[in-house]
């Protein structure tokens, strides 16, 4: 498993084929739920940097916690999967394939814990104990137990020790929430989800064949509505080519994105883009949810800053541009 599209199509394009990309997003238990369908092993291939290996020994307790055989590659440094085959060519790939780690001997190589410190030692074994715990096989948990002793040439009667402690409190632990239930609103968690939606929506419309519809994003749409960096590059990008007869080359767009975050972002967006003919009415609806939910944003903030400001002339100018986003709302863009 990969970290993005852009990994996963060098890797099938160089001959590479039983790979799968997680798109960029943290790897989940409904992930190695759906793995566990078709395979039995699975070898994680992320980035090389800091925040590629930590993202690697997340996902890879994930996996053993759902009771999947996983071994790690150690990915050249600052490097990804991507630019490495693209340099060295699948063998070298392949190569290290075949040496990749466990789990727990990859992360006791790339912990930050300085292990020749007693001290240090000891809380690099309570921090994997602590994940161990939650595989739900008993037989596996036993057996990660006996290697990480034999690893970090610990006593197996200490690691139970811990680990049958650790157990038994998580089994209070969930007693204690089970009698006491708390429940959660996440009525706003929600809303932003489906913000997100509409956004990368108005993206994927971007590439639609009908060019009336592109010409409606391109004279409506503002950049400023977008809410992250990534979807903002990537519409600035896309906006000079809405007006051409055909739909952009979503090829072309790539290569003017100088971030990777962005390529591999837009080859999610291009990856998931439904066949189906998207309507005008469809689009217009897109844009006024994206255009109230950034003046809604907005009044907030502005409402926010009144409460502390005591600048007069500050306030008056915060009180002008109220009146004028809420003239807006009662706006709506249509076509012409």
């Amino acid at each position: 498993t990969v970290e993005g599209y852009l990994d996963y199509l060098q890797l099938y394009q160089s001959g590479i084929k039983n790979v799968v990309a997680i798109s960029g997003t943290s790897f989940t238990n409904n992930h190695a739920l759906i793995l566990k369908r078709f395979c039995k092993k699975i070898i994680i291939a992320y980035d090389g940097d800091n925040a590629g290996i930590a993202a690697a020994i997340r996902a890879g307790y994930i996996i053993l916690n759902n009771d999947i055989d996983v071994k790690i590659m150690n990915i050249p440094d600052k490097m990804d999967p991507d630019d490495w085959v693209k340099k060295e060519g699948p063998n070298a790939f392949l190569s290290e394939q075949s040496k990749a780690q466990s789990l727990l001997e990859f992360h006791k190589k790339n912990t930050k814990y300085d292990l020749s410190n007693p001290t240090e030692m000891s809380n690099f074994i309570q921090k994997i104990i602590s994940e161990l715990i939650n595989i739900k096989n008993p037989i596996n948990r036993e057996l990660q137990a006996r290697s990480l002793a034999k690893i970090c040439k610990i006593s197996e009667k200490s690691i139970f020790q811990q680990l049958n402690e650790l157990i038994r409190k998580k089994e209070n632990k969930n007693t204690f929430k089970k009698d006491f239930k708390i429940e959660k609103n996440n009525e706003p968690d929600s809303q932003n989800r489906k913000m997100k939606l509409i956004e990368e929506e108005i993206i994927q419309l971007c590439f639609a064949p009908n060019i009336e519809l592109r010409k409606i994003i391109y004279e409506k749409m503002d950049l400023k509505w977008l809410s992250t960096n990534s979807l903002k590059n990537i519409y600035e990008s896309v906006n000079i080519h809405l007006n051409s007869e055909k739909e952009p080359n979503p090829s072309i767009i790539m290569n003017e994105l100088e971030n990777k975050i962005d390529r591999e972002k837009l080859s999610t967006l291009i990856f998931n883009l439904q066949k189906t003919n998207p309507s005008i009415e469809m689009t217009i609806e897109c844009l006024n949810r994206l255009k109230k939910n950034w003046i809604n944003e907005r009044l907030q903030k502005i409402r926010e800053k009144l409460k502390e400001n005591i600048n007069d002339n500050e306030n008056n100018k915060l009180i002008i541009e109220i009146a004028e986003l809420q003239n807006q709302l009662t706006r709506t863009i249509a076509v012409d």
